[in-house]
């Protein structure tokens, strides 16, 4: 199917060759704009004619004219890479001139409709889209006929309440190593994932980030060790106050934590597309697309952005409470899973495992002298995701990393894998622990 869509966009645009005339020259108006993208006009483009020295560049309105084409029948066309990363054929069309009259024209990708109906053989959905590339190995060779899938988390309305449920998309890469995932959401993070543990890439968070469609090459390989990966972290505004924590969650599973620079080294990465999770308490995580595929890599200086303050609001009886707060009231009330709020973590010198584990049956304790947080999950006991003041931690790095988050903590929250909120999703279908620090 991918083969097929992808023909029928090539031949979107014209591939006649020029009809050449001779007579006095004349002109060619246009406008070049994205239907498919932007949505608007696009500035600054170049615009050539087949098989003549004229060009021409867009203005802020997409406009363009081609002076001095003499009479005939012409070909104009617009090429950039962002077309063919998109799978899309350079944009023409055929332009006849008839003296020193000026000839009209319009350039424009596909409708969004249109594009993902020739990609996909669906009518287009405002909230979906489709994310597409293709495989290759650390050579550069396609990479045919390997399984690639998404998966993420949607919240489904039922009698009951809101329940969240995992959904997914799959392909089979072609002959020249292509691939389009639809029906994946525009607005959201997903789980991509290409071939096996044997040959192919780690589980990768990936997003649309609102677009109709975008390209993600991946590379492809054996989980063998043999790359390092090295970097510096900094914080938007300076340096980052606090403990900085790097790892590749899917690949090595190796955690490092970065020196009082915000420097970091991370050994025993596979060469193939990877992806690092970098993470410090106050500032948004961010995953980090790496391919190591030559041997040692540097990254450049990767920054963190602070966590968005939430807006705060007034109640009635004018006591200021965050958004959070109020989340934190509605789903105790619902009666799921285990809270504890201000007054009730004050009552324990130091929050732990061991502690949380005797407030309920559902949670566990690792045991030891540096127990971590276990729940009951769909495999049986497993360590649940954290989420700190909304943001996903995934899993803490060891006994330190939980302490620290716990101590920090105002309120908490705890769901086994049936009563995780919509809203925070652990796609291994574990559990949850929300800490809120604020």
């Amino acid at each position: 199917m991918l083969r097929r869509a992808l023909r029928l966009l090539l031949v979107l645009g014209l591939t006649a060759a020029p009809l050449r005339a001779q007579g006095a020259p004349g002109a060619i108006r246009g406008v070049l704009w994205d239907s498919l993208v932007t949505q608007r006009p696009i500035a600054g483009a170049l615009i050539v004619v087949d098989g003549l020295p004229v060009r021409a560049r867009t203005d802020d309105r997409g406009r363009f004219v081609l002076d001095s084409v003499p009479t005939g029948t012409w070909i104009v066309r617009y090429a950039a890479p962002w077309l063919d990363s998109l799978s899309l054929a350079p944009l023409v069309a055929q332009v006849e001139v008839r003296g020193t009259r000026t000839a009209r024209t319009r350039l424009g990708t596909p409708s969004p409709s249109r594009y993902f109906q020739a990609i996909c053989g669906a009518p287009d959905d405002l909230n979906r889209g489709v994310l597409l590339g293709r495989l290759v190995t650390a050579d550069g060779l396609p990479v045919a006929g390997m399984f690639v899938g998404a998966l993420w988390a949607e919240a489904v309305l039922r009698t009951d309440g809101m329940q969240g449920q995992l959904v997914g998309t799959v392909d089979t890469s072609s002959s020249e190593g292509m691939f389009a995932l639809c029906g994946v959401p525009r607005e959201t993070t997903v789980l991509v994932r290409a071939g096996e543990d044997s040959l192919g890439t780690g589980a990768l968070v990936l997003g649309l980030t609102g677009r109709v469609a975008l390209r993600r090459d991946l590379v492809v390989g054996p989980p063998r060790p043999g790359a390092r990966v090295s970097g510096r972290v900094r914080a938007e505004r300076g340096r980052v106050a606090g403990v900085i924590t790097v790892d590749v969650p899917s690949d090595s599973g190796r955690a490092v934590r970065a020196d009082s620079t915000g420097s970091f080294v991370v050994g025993d990465v596979p060469r193939r597309t990877a992806q690092l999770f970098v993470r410090a308490i106050g500032f948004t995580p961010q995953y980090v697309l790496v391919e190591p595929i030559a041997g040692n890599l540097e990254l450049e200086e990767l920054v963190l952005p602070p966590v968005p303050q939430e807006l705060a609001e007034f109640r009635i009886v004018a006591a200021m409470e965050t958004l959070a707060k109020l989340e934190f009231t509605q789903r105790r009330r619902s009666g799921r899973g285990v809270f504890l709020d201000e007054t009730e973590i004050a009552r324990y010198p130091m929050l732990s495992a061991n502690i949380l584990a005797s407030l309920s049956l559902r949670i566990r304790s690792s045991g030891g002298g540096r127990p971590v947080t276990l729940l009951r999950g769909a495999t049986g006991i497993c360590r649940p995701r954290w989420f700190v003041d909304g943001v996903d931690w995934r899993r803490p790095q060891d006994y330190f990393e939980e302490v620290d988050l716990l101590q920090r903590a105002k309120r908490m929250e705890i769901y086994d894998q049936y009563d995780m909120p919509a809203k925070y999703y652990d796609v291994d279908q574990c559990g949850v622990v929300l800490i809120w620090t604020r």
